[in-house]
C-alpha cells in the first residue's frame, strides 16, 4: 500500500460482535481490520465519512469508540501479521509472507492469499458458509465438475480459488471495485490459477448469462439492485448462494428473490450472519 495517513477506528464491543462489526465497516470503505480481544481496530482513508461511520458503529449495543488519525506505519506492519495462516473446509489459507510457516494438514489443499486492499481473506463468517457449500456440492455424487460458476463480487478471489481447488473448471469473476480486480488477478496468480479464470471489471450485467452458480458474498444493498440480473443470468436449474447479510436482513433480500421469480431453497446462520441458497 501506499504511503498514506489513515482514520483508524478503536471500537470495543461485547462478546460475539466482531465479526458482525466487521462486516458493517467494510460494507463503509474500511480497508483494513485488525481484531484484539474485546476490540477490532478498522483503517479508514483519511478523508472518510465520519459521521456515518459513527452512526453505523452507534447501532450496535454496548458498544465503545473513538478514533484518530494514523500513519501507514503505525499500523500496516501488525495488520499483516495478523492474517493466517487458518483452516477453513479442506482448504489451508496462507499469506505469501508466511509461506514457510504455512503447513498444511493432511489433506488440505494451499491457498496462497494476500487480501491487499480488497474483501475476503476466506476466515469471514459469510465467506466461510459459502466455502462450506462449495465442499459439500463437490462430494456429492454429481459433483460441481461441469458446473458454469459466477463469482459475483469476487473481492480477493477468494471463492473463485475454494471452487477451482474443488474441480471446477469453468469460472468467471467480477467485481465493480479495480483494487479487487487487480487482488484478485494476483491471487489467481499465487495459485496458479492464471488464465484459468475469467476475471473482468464489471458487475451482473458484464458478466453476461449462462450460469449453473452463481456465488453472491455481498451486502444486503447491493444484492437487492442485483437480484434481477441475478436471476436472468441463471441456467434453468441453476442456484445462487447469497451471504454477507446479517440475520435480520434476508426478509427483504426474501422478498427481492420471489419478484424475481426465484425460490429460497435453504438457509444457514453462523455467529450473526446469514446465507441463502436459491434456485431458478
Amino acid at each position: 500500500m501506499p504511503d498514506k495517513s489513515w482514520r483508524e477506528y478503536i471500537i470495543r464491543h461485547p462478546e460475539g460482535l466482531a465479526d458482525a462489526l466487521s462486516g458493517v465497516l467494510f460494507g463503509l470503505g474500511c480497508e483494513g481490520i485488525t481484531e484484539e480481544e474485546g476490540a477490532v481496530r478498522a483503517y479508514f482513508p483519511e478523508d472518510a465519512d465520519t459521521s456515518a461511520i459513527d452512526e453505523a458503529i452507534s447501532a450496535f449495543v454496548g458498544v465503545e469508540y473513538s478514533h484518530r488519525v494514523v500513519e501507514d506505519q503505525d499500523w500496516y506492519a501488525g495488520w499483516k501479521e495478523g492474517i493466517g495462516p487458518f483452516s477453513v473446509h479442506g482448504l489451508y489459507i496462507c499469506p505469501p509472507w508466511k509461506a514457510e510457516d504455512c503447513h498444511p494438514g493432511p489433506g488440505e489443499k494451499l491457498v496462497m492469499m494476500d487480501p491487499g486492499e480488497a474483501f475476503g481473506t476466506g476466515d469471514h463468517e459469510s465467506t466461510v458458509m459459502v466455502i462450506g457449500l462449495l465442499k459439500g456440492w463437490a462430494e456429492t455424487q454429481d459433483g460441481i465438475e461441469g458446473k458454469r460458476i459466477l463469482d459475483l463480487g469476487t473481492g480477493t478471489g477468494i471463492l473463485s480459488i475454494a471452487a477451482y481447488l474443488y474441480g471446477v473448471k469453468d469460472i468467471t469473476a467480477v467485481d465493480v471495485e479495480q483494487k479487487a480486480v487487480e487482488t484478485a488477478g494476483r491471487n489467481f496468480a499465487l495459485n496458479g490459477m492464471v488464465g484459468k479464470v475469467r476475471m473482468m471489471p464489471g458487475s451482473i450485467n458484464e458478466a453476461g448469462r449462462g450460469y449453473d452458480l452463481i456465488l453472491a458474498n455481498i451486502f444486503q444493498e447491493v444484492l437487492l439492485e442485483l437480484m434481477p440480473g441475478i436471476s436472468s443470468a441463471l441456467n434453468p436449474g441453476g442456484k445462487v448462494v447469497v451471504s454477507g447479510l446479517l440475520i435480520g436482513q434476508e426478509e427483504k433480500v426474501l422478498d427481492a428473490v420471489a419478484r424475481s421469480g426465484m425460490k429460497l431453497d435453504r438457509t444457514k446462520t453462523s455467529n450473526g450472519w446469514v446465507s441463502l441458497t436459491l434456485s431458478a
